[in-house]
């Protein structure tokens, strides 16, 4: 397999996980600060529009430079799959993981008070919608994981399938409206 992957392609990756990172918990703090920490209904909206349209735009923005995958869960089955080599795979976790670190620092030192409130975005365990369940948080996780990436699949690689919605235009609206029934 030759490699069709260059730095720009990384930086790209970087770039479209640090606005994932960066905008999601964004979204889920601005919340907190707008409708309380109970959530709401409007808060639920906020939080999955801030997540949505940060992937969204960063699969229109950066899809046609490094397939946008924004996540080590997309990229890992692109490599089993051989859509992108091993050696690129791991550049774009790596990459992945720069962006994704990069953003959650700069959120800190951005909002270091406000987002220590609500833990920067992040839980710090299963929550109690769950039963604080560690295995019930697992099995969701893999379940969203799952649709998350066979829509990513069935709608970026699948060129047959692709070329029907280019022809309505519904490839990025697919990204985003999985992620916000995932989220």
């Amino acid at each position: 397999m030759t490699s069709l992957v260059t730095p720009r392609n990384w930086f790209a990756e970087a770039i479209a996980t640090y606005a994932l990172v960066f905008f999601g918990p964004l979204a889920i703090i601005l919340s907190v600060v707008a409708f309380g920490d109970g959530l709401s209904i409007e808060s639920i909206i906020m939080i999955s529009l801030g997540h949505g349209a940060a992937i969204g735009l960063m699969v229109y923005a950066f899809g046609h430079i490094s397939g946008a995958h924004i996540n080590p869960a997309v990229t890992i089955p692109m490599m089993i799959t051989k859509k992108i080599s091993i050696a690129d795979g791991i550049g774009y976790i790596i990459f992945q993981l720069i962006g994704a670190v990069v953003a959650a620092f700069s959120l800190k030192m951005i909002l270091p008070e406000i987002g220590a409130k609500v833990n920067f975005g992040t839980q710090g365990g299963p929550s109690e919608l769950l039963n604080n369940s560690v295995m019930a948080g697992i099995t969701v996780e893999i379940i969203l994981t799952f649709f998350l990436v066979t829509v990513i699949f069935l709608t970026a690689v699948q060129k047959k399938l692709l070329q029907a919605y280019m022809e309505f235009q519904l490839e990025e609206w697919s990204f985003c409206f999985t992620w916000l029934a995932c989220h």
